[in-house]
């Protein structure tokens, strides 16, 4: 039987996940966490076969999370289950250390396959994700894009500020002070050679970063 860990703020989505798996041969849901601290909390003393975690939990970053799960427990393999579906942020969390990124509007029988498959430390991609990374070797990149130089809490950040959320609302989501917001975002426009918001939503705007 394989064992999970759910790390999800919505108690709607830990709920749903239970009814999929309890009619899954083999996986079981053995416990839940609401943010990504409890998750490490819980991690402390008890082990499990797979976690699976939202990108978009108040608290740590889901990156930084998936990279302390990497290097404090890598026996653990990590799904990631979000909403989001930018395939930048799919790159990002295969980068540290998901074996599997799946959005929250697929067949749940991806999810299920994802987690057969990282459990044996094989990295799963969905039929999409396996056509675009295909598709991105063969064609190749002419160059490095400036946002790719962003760390990834200031990437999260400028994802935020270009869809339009306040330094106070992002503070609030991420649970970090507004001075550190700030900080973040003036690092990201002196990165990307920026004015203001407004060059930066249009920067993100034409890199297809949001839509």
């Amino acid at each position: 039987m394989i064992s999970v860990i759910i790390a999800d703020d919505h108690a709607v989505v830990r709920t749903g996940l239970h009814f999929i798996f309890q009619d899954c041969t083999g996986i079981a849901v053995k416990a839940e966490a609401d943010s990504g601290d409890k998750l490490l909390s819980i991690l402390q003393n008890n082990t499990f076969d797979a976690a699976i975690v939202d990108m978009n939990m108040p608290g740590i970053s889901s990156l930084d999370l998936i990279a302390r799960l990497r290097d404090d427990y890598p026996k653990l393999p990590v799904v990631v289950f979000t909403m989001n579906a930018d395939d930048k942020w799919a790159v990002r969390s295969f980068k540290s250390g998901a074996l599997a990124y799946i959005n929250k509007e697929e067949n749940p029988d991806e999810l299920i396959r994802a987690v057969k498959s990282v459990v044996k430390y094989k990295r799963y991609l969905t039929p999409r994700q396996e056509s675009l990374f295909a598709n991105r070797f063969i064609v190749g990149v002419d160059g490095v894009v400036d946002h790719e130089g962003l760390t990834d809490r200031e990437y999260q950040v400028m994802c935020m500020l270009a869809d339009g959320m306040t330094k106070t609302d992002i503070a609030h989501k991420l649970q970090i002070s507004k001075n550190t917001i700030s900080n973040h975002r003036n690092n990201i426009l002196k990165k990307l050679n920026l004015a203001n918001n407004v060059a930066l939503t249009k920067y993100a705007l034409s890199h297809q970063i949001i839509l």
